[in-house]
């Protein structure tokens, strides 16, 4: 690993906790109840799929870690505000649940549900992980990354959906306001899917016109992102 790299590792994960220790924070100060136990399994569930980032993706792709600290040149403009709207949709489910929980108080959630929406938001986030090891492109910004040979990429789970980083942030999402035990964050959620819907066709749309072979795998694998669906 060179200084370079390692110096954007440590960056990441001292910006990582900052983020998870101020936001935590003001989570809990929204809802104003600091034994609410959504908002404890959030915290032990951001905490778990930070380590697995960090172990699983950047320690052996810090490139892919520094392009990813800012977009890239030849973004489009609808993807420079999209993005951002992408990147910060977890956080407003979770301010979203937190109000929910300071005026209606948490809602009731069994056990068992509580533990089924954290193992697939876990997996969720896996499936996101495994998406960006498979893909060396993976920037947080659309665009054809001419400088590094862009090309398509068919293996993995891009053998399933053709936008399976986007799969893992929907089963992670959509699933966090039963975690946080808060039907308020259901609002957040349909933002969400708005803008997930919304990127996810333009994207598609901005590959098949610009990179080279993304047509025929549109025939390969038909589903944008869920299988069966859409």
């Amino acid at each position: 690993m060179t200084t370079e790299q390692s110096k954007a590792l440590w960056r990441w994960v001292i910006r990582m906790t900052v983020y998870l220790a101020v936001s935590s924070a003001i989570l809990f100060w929204i809802a104003g109840d600091w034994t609410w136990t959504g908002g404890w399994l959030y915290v032990a569930l951001q905490v778990v799929n930070t380590v697995l980032t960090y172990c699983m993706l950047y320690l052996d792709r810090p490139n892919l870690l520094i392009r990813r600290e800012a977009m890239g040149e030849g973004t489009p403009k609808w993807d420079k505000v999209l993005a951002p709207l992408m990147a910060f949709s977890t956080l407003i489910i979770s301010l979203a649940s937190a109000v929910g929980v300071r005026f209606t108080g948490m809602m009731p959630v069994p056990a068992w549900l509580l533990l089924v929406a954290f193992l697939c938001m876990t997996t969720g986030h896996i499936i996101t992980i495994q998406s960006m090891r498979q893909n060396d492109y993976f920037e947080g910004s659309v665009r054809i990354q001419e400088e590094f040979g862009h090309k398509v990429i068919t293996t993995g789970p891009y053998k399933i959906v053709r936008h399976p980083g986007y799969l893992g942030l929907l089963l992670y999402n959509a699933l966090l306001p039963v975690v946080l035990t808060s039907a308020w964050g259901f609002a957040g959620v349909g933002f969400f899917l708005v803008i997930l819907v919304w990127r996810t066709a333009r994207e598609d749309r901005f590959l098949w016109e610009n990179l080279t072979g993304y047509d025929e795998f549109t025939k390969q694998t038909p589903w944008r992102l869920i299988p069966g669906i859409w």
